[in-house]
Parts: C-alpha cells; structure tokens; sequence
C-alpha cells in the first residue's frame, strides 16, 4: 500500500512538473540559456547575466534581390522589470546570424517565428560573445496599458506585460483571466509572477498582485491550453482593483485572439451543405498573408485534402488577391491543378504586395456515404502550403466549424456546385484535361 501511495504521489508529481514546462521558444529563463531542447549544449556559451546576445541558425529567407523578408519578433524581459518587443527581420543575415546588445542583464528570452515550424531549437544556438554579424542595440519598449507579448496559441505561452503606472491607481491590483483557456506557469524564478511576489489562485483564474514600488512593469506568465480554436475566438483578461470584500473597480482590460498558430496564412472551413444522394459538401477557404518588405510573385497555394473527400470533384467559388475579390469565372488571375491522390494545386496569375492577403473559396464533394458532420471525420488538409517566390511555407492555422455550426446548416454556405455553370468546375477542366 505505501508503494502504492509513493507510485501516485511520483505520477502527480512529475504531471506537475510536465504541466510547468515552458514552451520550447524560450532560449533564455532566469538569466540561463536554456539548454534541454538543443542536441549540443556546448554551442550554448552564457554566463549567468548576459547583457548582450546573438542567435544562429536563423532560418528565416533573407533575398536582397527583392526583399523578401518574413519577420519574426524577439521578446526579451530584463532584471530591471523592462522589456524589449522588436520585429528582428531587417536584422537577418542571409547566414542566419543575428546579434544585439542591451542597456540592461536579460533575465528571459522569447523568439516568435510568424511560422511555428521555421525555426525549431536543434538547428539554433544562442551566444553572449560570437562574431555578429548584424550587432544592433536592442531598445526598450514601452506601453501605458497592459499588452501581451504574443497571441494566445494552444500549448504556447503568453506572457502579460503590466505597466506601473496602471498598477498604481490600486493598492491591491487583481489580474484575471479565464481558467478553460489559461493555466499559470511557473516562469520566473519557479513564480507566475516578476518581479514581485503574487497569491496566485488559479483555481479560480485570479492572480492578487503584490506591489512593490521599485518595478517598471509586472510580467504574468500563462500557458494557453489545448483547447479548439475557431475562426474568431478571442479571450479577455482583466485588471481590477478590490476596494473591499466582493467590490471591485475595473483598472484595465485586454482582448487576446485565440489563433491556431502564429502562422498568419490559413484555412478555414466555411461550411457544410446539406447532403444530396447521401453527398455532402464542404465549403473551404484558404488564405495566404504578404509579411514581407516586396512583392510575391504569382504566389501558389497547394494541399492534399481529407481522404473522406473526393479530390476530382472541386468548384471554385471565388478568390480575391490584394483586397479586390473576384468570380470565378473572371480566371485571368487564378489557375489551379488537380493532381490524383486529392492533391490541389492554384496559382495566382498576378502579384501580392506587401501587407496584402489573397484567399480563395472553393467547394469539394465528400465520398458517398461518409458522414461529414460526424465528429470523428477530420476535415483539415495536410501538406498545406504556400509557396512565395519559390519558398514554401507549411500552413499551420487551420479553423473547423463547431458541431453546433455544423448542425444548422447555414443557408448561406453556397456550396452545391450543381448551381454553379457547368464550365466552372474543375471536374469537367480535369476531365478535359485527361482526354487531351
């Protein structure tokens, strides 16, 4: 029996422990660079306060002949309570180093890839004293109202950045949050909380802060949970201040997005028709974001679809490039491919500048007799990409429609192809295509 009780004790220990961990974008906790993500720990070399650093193995594109060059963000907090936000894009070399020096020690370290998979740790190193190649001093940031330093994406964390001068209009600030959609995390110094000491009552999603007059900003540290993420899901965390038992005044608030990835291309499902000759319809949008510094040129979009669907039955609906949408019967800006094993291939016949989106709808048959509002079939596509001048990019954001969305069917899901003209539908240009 006592075995029995330390086999329990060690399972809700180590479920903690697994609980607690950070995500693995952190390169700097405590002032250390974290070492049990990257294969070689010798390549980290840091002292225990670092006041300047550099990163390799960057993977960001860097094209001079264009300037095509996604952004990432560095978010560095520092032993003061500053902080530094800054978009490290122009900062890349086309050998992936980068380097800055700060105005105060860092205490942690955070890079934000815009695609989740770019940049993973084994295939980057972090150093207090290389040869940098691109050395720039890191500014500090500042803000008068409570901001995060990233969008809240399942399984990654979020930190919330607190200024002083919000903190002081209260002598006892309370910070909120929904608990189904966060849990604290233990990131500072084995504390949810720098730099000051907090009551940290997550069972009830409240955080009593403690104030010390020395800060410049309170950080909370949260980890977002696996939870299902739709098209426009968003949380709200809030500041308030407590006057007295059960009576509090509001200080501040701040409306996060719930993303299914940092990535800012994505697809979407739009709908499911309702089924004709036990056939159901899915209504699909797909969407790709222009981040860099110059024009894509006839950027692609390629996708195999869910085996549940049938790839040789496909209808464009729409498409828009630029913010100037289209029929799909205006085709001088769009071809597509349809490729067996229900792969899917468009390409844009014109350029997406910068800071432009370009997306397109389309419909696709399900296989008779497959259910598709049945729980268990998935609809996301795999392999999905974009492809901008000649880099592909893995779609990591993907939006399903809710059961209870599912089940209304909405009238305005457009997505009976039979509707459509016939000349549009990329069954018949398939077709045509095989008899040539």
């Amino acid at each position: 029996m006592k075995n029995l009780c330390y086999l329990v004790c060690f399972i809700l220990l180590s479920y903690k422990v697994l609980a607690q961990t950070p995500d693995w974008k952190w390169y700097i906790l405590d002032g250390a660079a974290v070492q049990n993500f990257n294969t070689n720990a010798n390549t980290y070399n840091l002292p225990s306060q670092i006041s300047g650093f550099a990163l390799t193995g960057v993977a960001v594109p860097s094209l001079p002949a264009n300037n095509f060059v996604p952004s990432d963000q560095l978010f560095v907090i520092y032993t003061d309570s500053t902080f530094s936000i800054k978009d490290v894009s122009s900062n890349i070399s086309t050998n992936g180093n980068v380097g800055f020096s700060t105005n105060a020690l860092v205490k942690c370290l955070y890079w934000t890839d815009k695609y989740d998979n770019e940049d993973l740790p084994d295939n980057m190193t972090i150093n207090s004293s290389p040869v940098i190649i691109s050395n720039t001093n890191l500014p500090i940031s500042n803000t008068l109202s409570m901001i995060v330093h990233q969008n809240a994406v399942p399984d990654r964390d979020v930190v919330a950045i607190i200024p002083k001068t919000t903190l002081s209009k209260c002598r006892s600030p309370r910070f909120s949050y929904d608990k189904q959609v966060f849990k604290t995390l233990d990131l500072f110094d084995g504390k949810p909380v720098f730099p000051f000491n907090a009551d940290d009552y997550s069972t009830y999603g409240i955080i009593d802060l403690k104030i010390n007059n020395s800060i410049n900003y309170s950080f909370v540290a949260l980890e977002t949970r696996d939870i299902f993420v739709g098209p426009q899901d968003s949380t709200t965390l809030y500041l308030t201040c407590e006057l007295s038992t059960g009576i509090s005044k509001h200080i501040d608030s701040l409306r996060v997005p719930i993303l299914a990835a940092h990535d800012p291309n994505y697809v979407k499902v739009k709908c499911v028709s309702w089924p004709e000759n036990n056939v159901y319809t899915v209504k699909y949008e797909v969407s790709c974001f222009n981040d860099g510094l110059a024009y894509a040129i006839s950027p692609e979009i390629k996708m195999t679809l869910p085996s549940d669907l049938n790839g040789n039955i496909v209808c464009v609906d729409s498409y828009n490039i630029g913010g100037v949408k289209y029929a799909f019967n205006n085709s001088n800006k769009l071809s597509y491919n349809l490729i067996s094993g229900n792969k899917i291939e468009f390409k844009f016949l014109d350029n997406l500048a910068p800071n432009h989106r370009a997306s397109i709808q389309f419909c696709v048959k399900g296989k008779p007799g497959v259910n598709l509002l049945d729980a268990g079939i998935s609809l996301q596509p795999i392999k999905d990409s974009t492809n901008f001048n000649g880099i592909p990019y893995s779609i990591d954001n993907f939006y399903d429609i809710k059961m209870c969305e599912k089940t209304r069917f909405p009238s305005v899901c457009n997505c009976n192809c039979k509707k459509r003209v016939k000349n549009h539908c990329l069954l018949r240009w398939f077709n045509r295509k095989k008899k040539q």
